[in-house]
């Protein structure tokens, strides 16, 4: 009997586990569909804005006495993450509204800038230098205080004096700050121009090697992987995964798991360093065999980082887009 229960109690976790997997997946292929679905260029995206019956319906929620200019000429590359952007772009043109009680003009524009390296502390959050989407929405308001400024997007304080929630201009700074973006004001007596920025996507392909044996797990970072403009090797053993770099010195990136059942992960990094010293390496795992020795490895090697799972795709881009970059 107590062998049954013993059993019983196992299989139970087993089930357990693979429910929570499951679940995890689901989670994650409904955020890349979801992405899928709304993923346009940027000519597109505007166009989407421009559409008479998108902006009749724009209309309708706007006071009658503000005029809205939406350009759908403009063409550029690819646009990250679309759906965070739409969520962006009406927050603006709300505050915008908000900002203009006795009446104006909107007037949103867009295009490709270069951002270089170090930028001034006018813009909200540090970024790598590199190709950024540029989105702008302008009023004709009576813009905002000097002293308010540098406050606008913490949350519950807003750019208005009036009493309110301040959560508009909060959430577009969390949603850049999630997506690798910043931001910048001007703003005036006669109006305030918000200025966005998102990394574009990198004309050069970085290669990275993924080593991970688990079927599923290695296909999601692919996903990411491609998403942010990689290109992935994946590999489920560690004999390929050195050969892989032997056979390809222009990996700038690996992605390892740090206890798959048949391979020890840590072992590995020891040779990849050895063979590529400037090799980025992150690790990549739910599991941690060895803690003081992952500790140990973390301090030492500024080339080294860490990613549990399970891990959310935000938290993953993020990362990979910050690593891609620099190289």
């Amino acid at each position: 009997m107590p062998e049954n229960l013993i059993n019983i109690a196992l299989l139970s976790i087993v089930v357990l586990l693979a429910a929570i997997a499951c679940f995890w997946h689901w989670k994650y292929r409904r955020a890349l569909l979801r992405e899928a679905v709304l993923r346009h260029d940027l000519n597109n995206f505007l166009t989407f804005f421009a559409a008479e019956d998108f902006e009749a319906r724009l209309r309708r929620s706007l006071p009658e006495n503000i005029k809205l200019s939406i350009p759908g000429d403009k063409v550029c590359p690819s646009l990250p993450e679309a759906g965070d952007m739409y969520n962006i772009l009406l927050n603006l043109i709300k505050n915008a509204c908000e900002a203009m009680p006795a009446g104006g003009q909107i007037t949103v524009a867009s295009g490709e800038v270069f951002l270089p390296p170090n930028l001034s502390a006018e813009y909200l959050l540090p970024v790598a230098a590199g190709k950024y989407f540029h989105l702008s929405v302008a009023d004709t308001g009576r813009g905002i205080a000097p002293d308010r400024l540098p406050l606008i997007f913490k949350a519950g304080v807003g750019s208005k004096k009036e009493p309110g929630h301040g959560l508009g201009l909060y959430s577009v700074g969390e949603m850049l700050k999630k997506n690798g973006g910043t931001l910048r004001v001007e703003t005036s007596g006669q109006g305030s121009c918000f200025h966005i920025y998102l990394p574009l996507p990198s004309d050069k392909v970085v290669d990275v090697l993924i080593f991970d044996d688990d079927v599923l797990s290695a296909e999601m970072l692919k996903e990411v992987v491609t998403r942010c403009g990689g290109r992935d090797f994946v590999c489920a053993d560690e004999a390929l995964a050195l050969d892989c770099l032997k056979q390809n010195r222009s990996l700038r990136l690996a992605l390892l798991d740090i206890m798959p059942p048949q391979n020890n992960g840590l072992a590995l990094y020891k040779r990849l360093r050895s063979l590529s010293p400037e090799l980025d390496i992150i690790f990549v795992s739910g599991v941690f065999p060895q803690p003081a020795a992952l500790k140990k490895i973390l301090s030492a090697d500024s080339k080294t980082g860490f990613i549990a799972k399970p891990w959310r795709p935000e938290e993953m881009q993020k990362c990979l887009r910050r690593l891609l970059a620099k190289n």
